[in-house]
């Protein structure tokens, strides 16, 4: 409900409930700027080397304090979930970490280069040092210190889009929206084995950028092959923007083997003038699923060896939040707070749920849906189509193991509970789930029968049923 924007030196705070907004003037440009954890505290830097941390913009009395190290401009600030690191780089090719409660600041010196950007990774593990070399850099966090460096890399690469792809060797795909690539990194080998050039755009001028409108590519998702182990299919999606309101969407489907990558077939203007914000795949009945704004449309490969519409569906006038399909082919869809069942191409039946989920998924064989947003979880039951469960609470993470639903809730900022509930009674086992309490606490995950727990100084902990215990990992042992 708040919306932060800049422009030169002003700050703006839209608070989109009340429709008010709020100017604050700095004395330098903002270069940066980005909310500090969930709350609604905001950090920014600015052309001068200057951080500058403000506390909740939602209250009149905020109060601005400043930190100041680097020498050049600031990049890029980035901050911990829980609010109490932050990290910021810049020219001088070394990243700050800032520790917001003792004000004692740890540097990760000497990467050689102008830092553009900064990503964590999902298991908090690594930073990725975006470099204006075309270079990533991957740094250990527990470590600090450099274990890979990714090079060549396109021009206008988003890193933020890089998306884990398994076949019989691991990649990391790079997504590149302005020349259209999807450039493949071989994770074992260190290496580009090869690109795809999806939009197969030429070079042109800045004049003559400036007078065209080019594609962009904006997602990309995979399906197994279920008759064949050694192929997987691809689908990326594609849209020229022209305003605000008009735009052009393409879908190219693609067949991916070991050594090579085919194009099967395309769809221009798919979604009409919307655009596509979720495109899933399925690696049971090799479909896909693409989702716009007010439908969603099903694509099956054909006899012909082409992906082919065969569905597409829209409800009055409500939003599409996601789409799946089961093993038997039964559709189910949610718009807005509408559960929608979909078999031989028609609605069979429609349930009004008490929440609007973000996300759907299949469990237990197709016979439980799973939806969920960040305050709530539903488990619904498709035979009875009834609601079998409902938790409201501070979701952080959902987990379907054979019987159980694991459930990850944030009761304080220290405070973790692991809830399981069986997927037969929908009842909580109490003597399986857990609470987990550690100062400082940073990210906490399920490996397999266990918990991994990390705190702000990079301590791994792994919790079982006899209680937390620290312990030395050896990554070759455990993988997050």
């Amino acid at each position: 409900d708040i919306l932060i924007t800049s422009y030169e030196n002003i700050l703006l705070v839209h608070n989109l409930v009340n429709k008010s907004t709020t100017q604050i003037n700095f004395y330098k440009k903002i270069t940066t700027l980005s909310f500090l954890s969930d709350d609604y505290s905001i950090c920014l830097g600015d052309s001068a080397g200057k951080i500058h941390i403000l506390s909740d913009v939602t209250d009149k009395n905020y109060v601005i304090s400043t930190k100041h190290w680097h020498s050049h401009r600031v990049n890029c600030v980035l901050s911990e979930e829980n609010g109490h690191n932050l990290y910021t780089a810049g020219q001088e090719g070394v990243v700050v970490i800032w520790d917001l409660n003792s004000n004692i600041k740890n540097f990760l010196p000497r990467l050689n280069g102008n830092i553009v950007s900064l990503k964590i990774s999902k298991d908090r593990k690594y930073f990725m040092c975006y470099m204006s070399t075309n270079t990533i850099k991957i740094v250990s966090l527990s470590e600090m210190k450099i274990v890979n460096e990714i090079s060549s890399i396109p021009d206008n690469t988003d890193i933020s889009r890089c998306t884990l792809f398994t076949s019989k060797q691991q990649y990391l795909t790079f997504l590149n929206k302005e020349s259209g690539l999807l450039q493949f990194y071989n994770i074992g080998q260190n290496t580009f084995p090869f690109y795809l050039n999806i939009l197969n755009k030429n070079y042109s001028s800045k004049t003559e950028n400036e007078q065209l409108n080019f594609k962009q590519l904006t997602n990309v998702a995979f399906s197994s092959n279920k008759n064949n182990k050694e192929e997987s299919y691809m689908l990326t999606s594609e849209e020229i923007n022209y305003n605000e309101t008009t735009r052009t969407t393409y879908l190219k489907f693609w067949k991916v083997t070991q050594d090579n990558i085919e194009l099967l077939c395309s769809a221009e203007n798919s979604h009409l003038n919307e655009r596509i914000f979720s495109i899933e795949g399925n690696n049971y009945v090799n479909t896909f699923i693409t989702c716009s704004e007010s439908y969603f449309k099903v694509w099956e490969m054909n006899k012909e060896s082409k992906y082919t519409c065969i569905f597409m569906s829209r409800y009055k006038n409500t939003k599409v939040r996601g789409a799946t399909i089961s093993k038997n082919k039964t559709i189910y869809a949610l718009f807005d707070k509408y559960l929608i069942q979909y078999e031989s191409k028609k609605i069979k039946r429609v349930y009004l749920l008490p929440i609007e989920g973000d996300k759907l998924k299949l469990l237990k064989d197709d016979t439980l849906l799973c939806i969920y947003s960040k305050k709530d979880i539903v488990l619904f039951d498709i035979s009875s189509w009834s609601i079998s469960w409902r938790e409201s609470s501070s979701i952080l993470k959902v987990i379907e193991n054979t019987n159980t639903l694991d459930v990850l809730i944030q009761k304080t900022e220290n405070v973790v509970y692991l809830v399981k509930y069986s997927l037969d009674t929908y009842k909580e086992i109490e003597d399986e789930g857990m609470i987990i309490e550690k100062k400082n606490l940073k990210y906490i995950d399920v490996y397999k029968k266990y918990l991994v727990i990390v705190n702000t100084k990079n301590d791994i902990y792994i919790a079982g049923r006899e209680g937390v215990k620290k312990e030395e990992i050896d990554d070759k042992d455990i993988e997050l």
